[in-house]
């Protein structure tokens, strides 16, 4: 009779402990969103993002950076290429961003398949990807990094892969 109660006790606490879990969750993507609310992306980069996340599930890699950043691509407001600012971060686009301690750093963001450390590559999918896609030229991370210059934007050369 006792283990029974106690059954239900650990199963309530469980389901407590989920929903917590996904109220916390939901509280953290409010925040992360707080500020990102119309991101600028580029039509072609939104749907090469929407393949790349069907080839991740495919893959049944669980990246919680996917879920991220499906929920920041409704929130973005999807452009033709030649209507995207020359001042934001698209897929492909060389970067440099500053510490708060001054240094530069030069990125350059990609998608999942293309990464390449020694060359500084950036996946979008990571939390860093994640961050700094639809950024403008000035626009802080966190607390620690600004975006410091865009080197080469695809879309302002009208150079696309």
């Amino acid at each position: 009779m006792k283990t029974a109660i106690f059954e239900k006790n650990n199963v309530l606490e469980l389901i407590i402990k989920k929903w917590r879990s996904r109220k916390r969750f939901k509280n953290l993507l409010q925040a992360f969103l707080e500020n990102r609310k119309h991101i600028i992306i580029a039509e072609h980069d939104y749907y090469r993002i929407l393949q790349a996340m069907k080839q991740e599930k495919k893959q049944s890699s669980k990246s919680k950076y996917v879920r991220r950043i499906r929920i920041l691509l409704k929130h973005s407001d999807v452009r033709a290429f030649r209507k995207v600012p020359r001042d934001v971060i698209t897929m492909n686009t060389e970067f440099s961003i500053r510490t708060r301690k001054g240094k530069i750093i030069y990125l350059k963001l990609v998608y999942p398949h293309e990464v390449d450390k020694s060359k500084r590559h950036t996946s979008v999918f990571s939390l860093l990807g994640v961050s700094l896609l639809g950024r403008r030229k000035g626009d802080a991370i966190r607390k620690n990094f600004v975006i410091h210059e865009i080197g080469y934007q695809p879309e302002a050369r009208n150079d696309f892969v």
